[in-house]
């Protein structure tokens, strides 16, 4: 914080009178704020001690929407006890586009492909009449619409709430290391200060639900249009040196989405199973959105639980995160990959910044980042040893 100079306003009636846009600055403060003494600072910027009370933070929204017109841009530092209100000039962002971004992106694009190739050599065993492009582009298509969904639903929200969006980086999978996953989503950095903790978590919640989204719409279209396949599938078949293809455990929201559409589906005789490269890329976003909503450091759901705690909890939660994700590996390694990149990128703390770094998150947030990661959970394909306990 900069050491204040001289004051320029006293208290009591003999307060000199400001003119212009300085009184209408001035003005708009003490509307919102109890103040307790201010400052001029250098180049036209100003200094405000203030009552920090409950309806401050809504009041710190108002000032904003007020200044920001003006080319200014307020800041609240320090304690609720001793709260400090900066009226600065606003600074445009100059920071230089980097091409990291665009290359994985292709990396990742690339990376499909081979997947999908993939694809196609197992859906072609089960289902020799399907010409070989539909599985192709099918798959590779789904899975290019929910990277779609996260980055758009993000930009979107960056620009309903005013703000810069957050530098993302797309992470590529590796076959045989990340099992089905073609890519791991996207980790990120904040590129701007957000308004407020409140905005931050509105911000970085939007991705992942437009994933969800996404990943149900595609289940729903791939449930309706699947094919049986044209062999029984009731242990894993090898394709060649490389393809292997198992039996699939659904999760709790496909198996709930079956059940709803179950009229709209075929008939399956016994032993036989679904082809539908969309329910595939659906599978691939419903493991996107739980790895996209765990509170580990870099990843959407890692950004939200440090605005709900402090950082040292939430490094706690990441390496927690960690733990569950080689839990979870008990008979294939699916998510060691994702737990090596947490590893790697959990090392470099997150450092937001917020333009009101004295009021927390509303509680109400919280309650909804729990209920989004049940939702998670249930996007989690059922592990081997639960789905196959006899029922009877």
């Amino acid at each position: 914080m900069l050491m204040p100079l001289t004051p320029y306003y006293h208290t009591g009636g003999t307060r000199p009178r400001l003119s212009g846009g300085q009184g209408e600055i001035d003005g708009a403060v003490r509307s919102r704020f109890t103040v307790r003494d201010a400052y001029v600072l250098p180049d036209g910027e100003y200094e405000y001690r203030v009552e920090y009370g409950p309806g401050s933070k809504d009041k710190f929204v108002e000032l904003e929407k007020v200044l920001t017109p003006a080319g200014l841009t307020p800041w609240l530092a320090g304690t609720k006890e001793d709260c400090v209100l900066t009226i600065r000039k606003t600074v445009p962002s100059s920071r230089k586009q980097s091409r990291v971004p665009i290359m994985l992106a292709l990396l990742t694009f690339l990376v499909i492909v081979v997947f999908s190739y993939l694809g196609v050599q197992g859906d072609l065993q089960l289902a020799p009449a399907v010409p070989w492009y539909t599985p192709f582009l099918g798959f590779g298509v789904s899975v290019a619409v929910l990277l779609a969904a996260r980055f758009y639903g993000h930009r979107y929200a960056a620009r309903r709430f005013g703000v810069g969006p957050n530098s993302s980086y797309l992470l590529p999978g590796l076959p045989g290391i990340t099992a089905s996953l073609p890519t791991l989503g996207f980790i990120s950095y904040q590129h701007e200060p957000a308004l407020n903790r409140d905005r931050y978590f509105d911000l970085m919640i939007v991705g992942p639900l437009a994933v969800l989204a996404a990943s149900v719409v595609l289940q729903i279209i791939g449930d309706v249009t699947a094919v049986q396949s044209s062999i029984q599938l009731t242990s894993c078949l090898t394709v060649n040196s490389v393809v292997q293809v198992c039996p699939g455990n659904p999760n709790i929201i496909q198996l709930a989405l079956g059940y709803l559409l179950g009229p709209l589906m075929p008939n399956l005789a016994t032993g036989y199973g679904l082809v539908s490269p969309l329910s595939d890329g659906a599978t691939v976003g419903f493991l996107l959105v739980f790895i996209a909503m765990l509170p580990m450091a870099s990843f959407d759901g890692g950004q939200i639980s440090s605005v709900l705690w402090s950082p040292g909890k939430a490094r706690v939660a990441t390496y927690l995160s960690v733990a569950l994700l080689l839990a979870l590996d008990t008979n294939e390694l699916l998510y060691w990959g994702v737990a090596i990149v947490v590893l790697l990128v959990g090392g470099r703390p997150l450092k937001l910044s917020f333009k009101d770094d004295i009021s927390g998150v509303s509680r109400n947030r919280l309650f909804i980042y729990l209920g989004l990661l049940l939702v998670a959970f249930l996007a989690v394909p059922i592990p081997h040893d639960i789905a196959t306990i006899p029922l009877g």
